[in-house]
């Protein structure tokens, strides 16, 4: 749902010249403090902000006033980082609606290692009481009707659709859809997590260069917001079955955004 009083917007407050809408678990927090960390980007006043999901009934300038003052500070950038947007139903038209120049940064993982990430990290906060096998068979009737329920809403949370979502957000096709569907292809950059973390000063670069800012390093590429129990082990016959469900999706979104990815 759109705001009905969304054009009463104000040029006085800075807004985002760019937004890092996802994915969940795919090292969306590494990506921002890399960022930040050069000088020429001004961080917002907290990551996320979930404005176009959990906070969209408040007035726009409410998150104009979380970004900080550009006035006189050129060749300076801005922006947030809600991982959520990105798997949200109606993100992506709100977005769209009152800042259509945006610069939409998507950064994808393996759908299979991001599902097994995001099933540890529900069991380490005492979310999941099923086996990762029980979850994902689950999911269906877990996030039966939920969108629906979002898309009456202007800022629901749905409990399941955040924890339990495990193959749906990994269904990066259905999402980048929606997303290009408002949004032309050349506002987006897409950056594939694995990429991230083995070559993360050439991937920072291209990132930079995106946004319309020098390089900046050297830079402390450490990696943010690990979850320590991620390393436990899942069958392989579950993740050979998660590899045969995500390929045709796969497939389809490296023929949507013109890239491919090496999972």
């Amino acid at each position: 749902m759109l705001q009905t009083d969304a054009d009463n917007m104000t040029g006085a407050r800075t807004k985002p010249d760019f937004l890092i809408i996802g994915a969940q678990k795919a090292g969306t927090t590494s990506l921002y403090r890399y960022l930040i960390s050069n000088p020429r980007v001004l961080p917002a006043k907290d990551k996320q902000l979930h404005y176009f999901d959990f906070n969209f009934d408040k007035p726009v300038e409410w998150y104009e006033a979380k970004f900080p003052d550009k006035e006189g500070r050129h060749g300076v950038v801005t922006g947030e980082a809600t991982p959520y947007y990105l798997f949200h139903p109606d993100a992506a038209a709100r977005a769209a609606h009152l800042f259509p120049d945006c610069k939409l940064i998507a950064l994808l993982r393996d759908p299979v290692d991001r599902a097994c990430s995001h099933y540890f990290h529900e069991l380490k906060n005492g979310t999941e009481p099923l086996s990762f096998e029980e979850a994902l068979a689950a999911e269906e009737e877990r996030l039966r009707g939920e969108e629906e329920k979002i898309m009456r809403a202007v800022n629901l949370y749905s409990f399941n659709h955040v924890k339990y979502s495990y193959l749906a957000r990994g269904r990066y096709a259905e999402q980048v859809e929606k997303w290009l569907a408002r949004f032309p292809r050349e506002r987006f950059l897409f950056v594939q997590s694995e990429r991230l973390f083995t070559n993360p000063e050439a991937v920072m670069d291209r990132v930079f260069e995106f946004l319309g800012v020098p390089p900046y390093g050297p830079i402390d590429f450490k990696v943010h917001n690990k979850n320590p129990i991620a390393k436990k082990e899942i069958a392989e016959d579950t993740k050979a079955r998660l590899r045969a469900y995500f390929e045709p999706y796969n497939r389809k979104l490296f023929d949507m955004i013109g890239e491919e990815f090496d999972w």
